[in-house]
Protein backbone atom coordinates (compact mmCIF):
# COMPACT_ATOMS: atom_id res chain seq x y z
CA UNK A 1 0.00 0.00 0.00
CA UNK A 2 0.94 3.84 -0.69
CA UNK A 3 0.94 5.41 2.72
CA UNK A 4 3.75 7.75 2.68
CA UNK A 5 5.27 10.14 0.15
CA UNK A 6 8.61 7.60 0.04
CA UNK A 7 6.29 4.73 -1.03
CA UNK A 8 4.61 6.99 -3.86
CA UNK A 9 8.44 7.53 -5.00
CA UNK A 10 9.13 3.77 -5.47
CA UNK A 11 5.83 2.88 -7.22
CA UNK A 12 7.02 6.06 -9.71
CA UNK A 13 10.65 4.87 -10.05
CA UNK A 14 9.49 1.33 -11.05
CA UNK A 15 6.07 2.71 -13.41
CA UNK A 16 8.16 5.19 -15.20
CA UNK A 17 11.25 3.22 -14.92
CA UNK A 18 13.54 5.70 -13.47
CA UNK A 19 15.04 6.08 -10.67
CA UNK A 20 16.11 9.51 -10.38
CA UNK A 21 12.75 11.71 -10.44
CA UNK A 22 13.28 13.81 -7.72
CA UNK A 23 14.81 17.74 -7.22
CA UNK A 24 17.55 18.92 -5.21
CA UNK A 25 15.27 20.60 -2.79
CA UNK A 26 17.95 21.54 -0.38
CA UNK A 27 20.08 23.65 -3.12
CA UNK A 28 16.99 25.46 -4.40
CA UNK A 29 14.84 28.48 -3.46
CA UNK A 30 12.00 26.71 -2.11
CA UNK A 31 9.71 29.43 -0.26
CA UNK A 32 9.46 28.87 3.42
CA UNK A 33 5.97 28.80 3.30
CA UNK A 34 5.50 25.53 1.56
CA UNK A 35 4.46 22.56 3.45
CA UNK A 36 6.44 20.03 4.28
CA UNK A 37 4.75 17.30 2.56
CA UNK A 38 5.22 19.46 -0.75
CA UNK A 39 8.78 19.31 -0.46
CA UNK A 40 9.31 15.46 0.52
CA UNK A 41 7.37 15.24 -2.75
CA UNK A 42 9.51 17.72 -4.78
CA UNK A 43 12.74 15.68 -3.08
CA UNK A 44 11.62 12.58 -4.40
CA UNK A 45 9.32 12.98 -7.51
CA UNK A 46 9.69 16.69 -8.31
CA UNK A 47 11.42 16.08 -12.25
CA UNK A 48 7.38 15.04 -12.58
CA UNK A 49 6.22 18.60 -12.17
CA UNK A 50 8.84 20.51 -14.43
CA UNK A 51 7.03 20.75 -17.64
CA UNK A 52 3.97 22.92 -15.54
CA UNK A 53 6.87 25.36 -15.36
CA UNK A 54 6.30 25.82 -19.11
CA UNK A 55 2.69 25.67 -18.80
CA UNK A 56 3.11 21.97 -21.07
CA UNK A 57 1.00 18.79 -20.44
CA UNK A 58 3.29 16.12 -18.16
CA UNK A 59 3.18 13.21 -15.60
CA UNK A 60 1.43 15.73 -12.98
CA UNK A 61 -0.09 18.60 -15.92
CA UNK A 62 -2.15 16.35 -17.64
CA UNK A 63 -5.76 16.82 -16.55
CA UNK A 64 -5.24 18.32 -13.42
CA UNK A 65 -1.75 20.08 -12.62
CA UNK A 66 0.47 19.87 -9.40
CA UNK A 67 2.80 22.60 -9.01
CA UNK A 68 6.68 23.06 -9.28
CA UNK A 69 8.61 24.64 -6.76
CA UNK A 70 8.66 27.70 -9.17
CA UNK A 71 5.24 27.99 -9.81
CA UNK A 72 4.37 28.19 -5.78
CA UNK A 73 3.23 31.42 -4.78
CA UNK A 74 0.86 32.63 -1.46
CA UNK A 75 -2.70 34.40 -2.07
CA UNK A 76 -2.83 36.00 1.38
CA UNK A 77 -3.33 33.64 4.16
CA UNK A 78 -3.82 30.16 1.38
CA UNK A 79 -0.79 28.59 -0.49
CA UNK A 80 -2.32 26.93 -3.96
CA UNK A 81 -0.38 24.41 -4.54
CA UNK A 82 -3.18 22.37 -7.45
CA UNK A 83 -5.08 23.40 -9.67
CA UNK A 84 -8.20 21.41 -11.59
CA UNK A 85 -8.07 21.79 -15.64
CA UNK A 86 -10.63 24.58 -15.67
CA UNK A 87 -9.30 26.59 -13.49
CA UNK A 88 -12.61 26.45 -11.24
CA UNK A 89 -11.18 24.79 -8.37
CA UNK A 90 -8.04 25.43 -6.66
CA UNK A 91 -6.42 23.42 -3.60
CA UNK A 92 -4.56 25.00 -1.00
CA UNK A 93 -2.78 24.90 2.33
CA UNK A 94 -2.68 27.65 4.84
CA UNK A 95 -0.39 30.43 4.66
CA UNK A 96 2.48 29.58 7.09
CA UNK A 97 0.77 26.24 8.46
CA UNK A 98 3.08 24.92 11.24
CA UNK A 99 1.31 21.50 11.14
CA UNK A 100 3.80 18.75 9.41
CA UNK A 101 0.48 17.62 7.31
CA UNK A 102 -1.66 20.41 7.30
CA UNK A 103 -5.67 19.92 6.16
CA UNK A 104 -6.28 20.78 2.62
CA UNK A 105 -8.42 23.35 1.97
CA UNK A 106 -10.62 23.65 -1.83
CA UNK A 107 -11.76 26.37 -2.96
CA UNK A 108 -14.56 26.35 -5.76
CA UNK A 109 -17.25 28.64 -7.31
CA UNK A 110 -18.79 31.17 -4.44
CA UNK A 111 -17.36 29.27 -0.90
CA UNK A 112 -14.13 27.93 0.49
CA UNK A 113 -14.84 24.08 1.84
CA UNK A 114 -11.91 23.44 4.40
CA UNK A 115 -11.93 19.73 3.85
CA UNK A 116 -11.65 18.66 7.31
CA UNK A 117 -10.66 15.67 6.70
CA UNK A 118 -8.39 15.05 4.15
CA UNK A 119 -4.62 16.02 5.08
CA UNK A 120 -2.10 17.14 3.11
CA UNK A 121 -0.13 14.12 2.14
CA UNK A 122 -3.26 11.49 1.66
CA UNK A 123 -4.35 14.34 -0.43
CA UNK A 124 -0.98 14.38 -3.14
CA UNK A 125 -0.70 10.22 -3.22
CA UNK A 126 -4.03 10.58 -4.42
CA UNK A 127 -3.71 13.66 -6.95
CA UNK A 128 -0.34 11.89 -8.15
CA UNK A 129 -2.10 8.62 -8.29
CA UNK A 130 -5.20 10.11 -10.61
CA UNK A 131 -2.27 11.89 -12.78
CA UNK A 132 -0.17 9.12 -13.39
CA UNK A 133 -3.55 7.51 -14.89
CA UNK A 134 -4.09 10.38 -17.16
CA UNK A 135 -0.69 10.86 -18.04
CA UNK A 136 -0.55 6.86 -18.82
CA UNK A 137 -4.06 6.63 -20.74
CA UNK A 138 -4.49 6.01 -24.23
CA UNK A 139 -6.75 8.50 -25.45
CA UNK A 140 -6.82 7.01 -28.94
CA UNK A 141 -8.52 3.89 -27.79
CA UNK A 142 -6.36 1.89 -29.78
CA UNK A 143 -7.41 -1.49 -27.82
CA UNK A 144 -10.86 -3.34 -28.55
CA UNK A 145 -13.84 -3.30 -25.63
CA UNK A 146 -12.77 -6.86 -24.84
CA UNK A 147 -9.24 -5.66 -24.64
CA UNK A 148 -10.22 -2.57 -22.47
CA UNK A 149 -12.46 -4.37 -20.47
CA UNK A 150 -9.72 -7.20 -20.03
CA UNK A 151 -7.58 -4.74 -18.67
CA UNK A 152 -10.12 -3.13 -16.24
CA UNK A 153 -11.14 -6.27 -14.60
CA UNK A 154 -7.37 -7.38 -14.02
CA UNK A 155 -7.14 -4.52 -11.45
CA UNK A 156 -8.21 -5.40 -8.60
CA UNK A 157 -5.59 -4.52 -5.94
CA UNK A 158 -6.24 -1.29 -3.87
CA UNK A 159 -3.23 0.88 -4.12
CA UNK A 160 -3.70 3.20 -1.17
CA UNK A 161 -5.64 1.57 1.21
CA UNK A 162 -8.01 -1.84 1.70
CA UNK A 163 -10.88 1.01 1.86
CA UNK A 164 -9.94 3.36 -0.69
CA UNK A 165 -11.18 1.43 -4.19
CA UNK A 166 -10.87 4.25 -6.76
CA UNK A 167 -7.38 3.40 -7.42
CA UNK A 168 -6.10 -0.20 -8.37
CA UNK A 169 -3.43 -1.98 -10.16
CA UNK A 170 -3.01 -5.38 -11.03
CA UNK A 171 -1.00 -8.31 -10.14
CA UNK A 172 2.46 -7.06 -11.91
CA UNK A 173 2.07 -3.75 -11.38
CA UNK A 174 1.88 -3.04 -15.19
CA UNK A 175 -1.51 -1.43 -15.04
CA UNK A 176 -2.87 1.58 -13.20
CA UNK A 177 -6.73 1.85 -12.81
CA UNK A 178 -8.79 5.08 -11.77
CA UNK A 179 -12.41 4.15 -10.97
CA UNK A 180 -14.60 6.91 -10.93
CA UNK A 181 -17.77 4.27 -10.37
CA UNK A 182 -19.31 4.17 -13.36
CA UNK A 183 -18.31 2.63 -16.91
CA UNK A 184 -17.69 6.37 -18.58
CA UNK A 185 -15.37 6.98 -15.03
CA UNK A 186 -13.09 3.87 -16.08
CA UNK A 187 -9.99 5.07 -16.90
CA UNK A 188 -6.58 2.34 -17.21
CA UNK A 189 -3.14 3.89 -17.58
CA UNK A 190 -0.14 1.51 -19.19
CA UNK A 191 2.90 1.58 -17.79
CA UNK A 192 4.86 0.96 -21.12
CA UNK A 193 2.81 3.71 -22.68
CA UNK A 194 4.10 5.41 -19.51
CA UNK A 195 7.84 4.73 -19.51
CA UNK A 196 7.45 5.31 -23.25
CA UNK A 197 6.36 8.92 -23.08
CA UNK A 198 8.34 9.99 -19.92
CA UNK A 199 11.77 9.04 -22.04
CA UNK A 200 11.25 10.81 -24.69
CA UNK A 201 10.68 13.73 -22.27
CA UNK A 202 13.21 13.29 -19.91
CA UNK A 203 16.00 12.83 -22.79
CA UNK A 204 15.41 16.41 -24.46
CA UNK A 205 15.59 18.23 -21.29
CA UNK A 206 13.36 16.99 -17.82
CA UNK A 207 14.39 20.70 -16.14
CA UNK A 208 15.41 22.87 -19.11
CA UNK A 209 16.67 26.14 -17.61
CA UNK A 210 17.36 28.47 -21.15
CA UNK A 211 14.71 29.94 -23.57
CA UNK A 212 16.36 27.15 -26.23
CA UNK A 213 15.52 24.35 -24.01
CA UNK A 214 11.93 25.41 -23.59
CA UNK A 215 11.33 25.59 -27.42
CA UNK A 216 12.97 21.95 -27.78
CA UNK A 217 9.94 21.06 -25.17
CA UNK A 218 6.97 23.17 -26.52
CA UNK A 219 8.22 21.19 -29.87
CA UNK A 220 8.51 17.83 -28.45
CA UNK A 221 4.88 18.53 -27.02
CA UNK A 222 3.41 19.16 -30.13
CA UNK A 223 4.50 16.11 -31.66
CA UNK A 224 3.41 13.49 -28.47
CA UNK A 225 -0.19 11.98 -28.36
CA UNK A 226 -1.91 12.10 -25.16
Amino acid sequence: MIVSIKDLSEFLQEWYNDDDLGLPVDQMAIPSYAARPLVDLWREIGRLTIPYEYDMPGPLATQNRLVSPGKLKHLGGLVPFAFENQNVWTWCHEFGAKADNPKVITEGPASTQNDQHIYLTEFLISFVLEETVFFSWDRYERHSDEKRRSMFNDCTENVISEDNHSIKTNAKRTLLLNDHGSEEGLYVGERALARERWSVIRAKSPQPKSAEAFGSIKALFGKLKF
